[in-house]
C-alpha cells in the first residue's frame, strides 16, 4: 500500500539531524525528528504527572479494565482506558460503532448495488421510495360491495307481419 502523504525535508530543532516530516516547515515553529518527537511526548506525560494533576479511578467501558483518567467520571458516561480510546473509543475509530458514518457507507454501497442491478436489468427502477405507512393507516374500512342484480334476459318477441 502506497503512503499518500507528501514528505518534506527538514532539520530537527533539537538534535540538528536531517529528517522528513509530513508537513511543510514554515520556520516559525520547531520541527523534531521521529526520535526527538517521541522523547518530547514522553516528557510531556512526565510533566503532567509532576504538575500534580489528580487522577480518578474508572473502569473502561470497552475492555472492562481498571484505569485512571484525569477527570471526575460522570455516572452514565462511558470511560475508555488509553488503549481503547486510542483504538477509537468514543472518537469513532474501527469497532466503535460510529453509526452515522457506517450507515452512510452502507447506503452508498447499496446504491451502487441497486444501480448495477438496474443496469443488468435484473430489477426495474422505481421513481420514488414509498413513504412508510403506519399500521393504523393500512386498516381502512372496506368499501361497501354493491350487489348487482342480474338482469333477466329480455326475450325478443318476433313482430308479426301483417
Amino acid at each position: 500500500m502506497e503512503d499518500s502523504k507528501q514528505m518534506f525535508d527538514a532539520v530537527c530543532t533539537e538534535c540538528g539531524q536531517k529528517c522528513q516530516v509530513p508537513f511543510r516547515p514554515t520556520g516559525d515553529k520547531p520541527v523534531y525528528c521521529t526520535n526527538c518527537f517521541a522523547k518530547r511526548q514522553g516528557s510531556r506525560d512526565q510533566r503532567r504527572e509532576r504538575q500534580g494533576r489528580k487522577m480518578f479511578s474508572a473502569i473502561c467501558a470497552k475492555c472492562g479494565k481498571q484505569c485512571e483518567v484525569p477527570f471526575q467520571p460522570t455516572p452514565g458516561k462511558q470511560i475508555f482506558c488509553n488503549q481503547c480510546f486510542g483504538r477509537g473509543g468514543e472518537r469513532g475509530g474501527a469497532g466503535s460503532g460510529n453509526r452515522p458514518d457506517q450507515l452512510q457507507m452502507i447506503n452508498s454501497k447499496l446504491d451502487k448495488i441497486i444501480n448495477a442491478l438496474i443496469v443488468a436489468k435484473i430489477i426495474k427502477p422505481t421513481k420514488e421510495v414509498k413513504p412508510e405507512v403506519k399500521k393504523s393507516e393500512t386498516k381502512k374500512a372496506k368499501p361497501a360491495v354493491k350487489k348487482v342484480m342480474a338482469k333477466k334476459p329480455v326475450k325478443k318477441v318476433a313482430k308479426k307481419k301483417k
